[in-house]
């Protein structure tokens, strides 16, 4: 009977181990499962950051040339007068750049006037710009050496007491060029011409 017993006692162990073996096989399992998702490390090639080329900004304008209208001229810097209105060029035959603002060729209305004539009368630099046609193209060289073009949009005559400070001189989006020129009758007593023409251009390069 004891011989019994034992032989019984002995497969109950048996068995309980090969439970436990099984169980352990199987949690190892489990584990061999998950780990490598989460332990196993792959190394991904980053791509190259963008190079971003800043943006080179136009510089003082020298040259100004108009073919339709044979100008061929240099382009002096402006400021105010004393009463806070933009200067005219030294030189009837030059032109003169408004350097309170934008630069032609960059974001912005650059503004260049001349004067429509001289002294005794004769034509000055932008005697002629009145009779621009849209598409008509404007260069301007600068001190960089770079050329830009400018093709006409428009060519407005306003009244001297009507003009459209904003639209000439305030901000946009684009990169325009905007002439100035006198026009209408002189006023011995002021000095002054009744209108102003102005040629609106907008940058093609």
């Amino acid at each position: 009977m004891k011989k019994i017993v034992s032989i019984f006692l002995f497969l109950i162990v048996i068995a309980g181990g090969i439970g436990f073996g099984v169980n352990a096989t199987n949690n190892l399992k489990g584990e061999k499962e998950v780990l490598p998702a989460s332990s196993k490390q792959t190394t991904k090639k980053q791509a190259p950051a963008p190079v971003v080329k800043e943006a080179v900004k136009p510089g003082v304008p020298q040259k100004i040339r108009i073919p339709k209208i044979g100008v061929d001229a240099t382009v002096e810097s402006v400021g105010l007068d004393a009463e806070k209105k933009m200067e005219v060029p030294k030189g009837a035959d030059n032109a003169g750049w408004y350097s309170l603002g934008a630069r032609p060729g960059e974001k912005g209305n650059a503004v260049l006037d001349g004067h429509l004539d001289k002294k005794d009368g004769s034509a000055a630099v932008f005697f002629k710009v009145a009779s621009l046609k849209a598409g008509d193209k404007i260069l301007i060289t600068d001190d960089k050496g770079k050329e830009y073009t400018f093709a006409v949009t428009s060519v407005t005559e306003y009244p001297y007491d009507n003009f459209p400070l904003q639209k000439v001189f305030g901000p946009t989006s684009e990169s325009m060029l905007n002439l100035i020129s006198c026009k209408g009758t002189w006023n011995e007593e002021t000095h002054n011409y009744s209108h102003r023409t102005v040629v609106y251009s907008q940058l093609t390069n």
